[in-house]
């Protein structure tokens, strides 16, 4: 009989760094990397934000990306800039753990 498991006690196999990218482009906008159990979004401006979960960072990245996709895009007309805010999609490449991580 030992204590339970938590979550933070549990070793991650496979790690997933998620990748925004707009239209066509194999270039990601925005990165979120996992850091433990939680998630940091690589920003293109200010480098790393702080901690947060998957579902949040995501909805972070990507409201960000269509605020700038909407600044870069304002000499288009405005039904043109609404319809390429559908153009985003997300990427994930598993990833083998650090071994610092696992330490």
């Amino acid at each position: 009989m030992g204590r339970a498991m938590t979550a933070a006690d549990q070793v991650f196999d496979i790690a997933d760094i998620y990748c925004l990218h707009r239209g066509r482009s194999r270039r990601p906008i925005v990165r979120i990397v996992p850091e433990g159990i939680l998630y940091r979004i690589e920003w293109p401006d200010i480098g790393l934000s702080d901690l947060t979960n998957l579902t949040r960072a995501k909805a972070a990245a990507l409201e960000w990306a269509e605020r700038q996709a909407m600044t870069e895009d304002r000499k288009t007309s405005a039904a043109r800039r609404l319809k390429s805010l559908n153009n985003f999609w997300w990427s994930s490449s598993p990833i083998a753990p650090s071994e610092k991580a696992a330490a």
